[in-house]
Formats: structure tokens, sequence, C-alpha cells
């Protein structure tokens, strides 16, 4: 999912002229991000080790409940509950706005604030029939997402452009 959002802002954050510190922030935010994601891994796998990470849903949680510092501070998963919820909102927040963004561009439509409350709406269904429990969830992310989305977006369609683009171009050279 990060590369559905790095897709959708990433070719203006880049291509921004007249601001060249947006691109600039957007590289350091990248790297910080992949940076945090690799320490919490490695952090994770060092305390729970390997078995006990692979099979753990929340992997941070779980750690987080062995922390114990004196007999005093300890139960911090009520903390790490809220960073995760803040998370997710942001994580949603910014799926929202490219998708609208790139609706909005695709569709030629001049004032994109047009499109939050059906797009929202759509997601909100989506999200509701999609699965009736944790354990379906589960199963169609693992068995069933990745043949239908994620192979047609990131290889099918990317190679389908490339070969259009290929064919443009050679049909210029031509003329």
């Amino acid at each position: 999912m990060f590369q559905i959002s790095m897709t959708g802002i990433l070719p203006y954050a880049i291509n921004s002229k007249q601001d060249a510190w947006i691109s600039a922030m957007v590289a350091l935010i990248l790297v910080f991000s992949g940076f945090l994601l690799i320490l919490f891994i490695v952090i994770n796998i060092s305390i729970l080790g390997v078995s006990e990470y692979e099979r753990s849903n929340y992997p941070l949680l779980v750690s987080v409940g062995y922390i114990n510092i004196v007999d005093f501070i300890q139960r911090l998963d009520s903390f790490i509950v809220i960073f995760m919820v803040c998370g997710v909102f942001i994580k949603i927040a910014i799926f929202l706005y490219c998708v609208i963004f790139n609706t909005a561009e695709i569709f030629n439509v001049k004032k994109s604030d047009q499109l939050i409350y059906p797009i929202s709406l759509i997601i909100v269904i989506c999200s509701i029939i999609m699965a009736r429990n944790y354990a379906e969830h589960i199963h169609k992310r693992i068995e069933i997402i990745p043949y239908l989305l994620h192979v047609p977006i990131q290889i099918i369609i990317p190679i389908c452009l490339l070969i259009i683009a290929l064919i443009q171009k050679k049909m210029k050279a031509k003329i």
C-alpha cells in the first residue's frame, strides 16, 4: 500500500520546480521512514525471535508487552495502540488524498473537493462488504488480493504502459 501512496504523491513532489525543498523533504521522509521500519523490524525480531515474529499479527504490540522498567513502567500497550490508530488514520488520509487527487486529474474535474464524499462513500461501503471478520480479511489479503489487485497493478499495467510508450516512440521516430 505504501507504493500506491508514493505513486500518487511522488511525481508531483519531484516535478515541483518552484519548490525544490519539497523534493528534498519527500526524499528525506522516504529515507527516514524506511530507516524506522528497518529499525522496528530488527528490534522486534531481536526481542521476539523469528518464529514468534512471523506468527504475530502485531509484533510491536507483543514486544512492548515485555517492557518492565523497575516494576514501575509497564503495560505500555495502550500507548502503542494509540500510536497505531493514529498511524492508520494518517495512512488512510494519505491514500484518500491520492485517490481523490488522481481521480480528479484523470477525469479532468476542476474542483477535486467535489469527489471527497462519493469516493469516501465507495471506500466505506467496500470496507464493510470486504470481510466479515479478521480471519476472512487475512485470507483475502494473502490468497485473493495479490492475484486480483497486485499482479495487474504492479506488473501487467506497467508492462502494457511500457509497450505503449515504446510503440509511440517508434511511431514518432518514423514521422
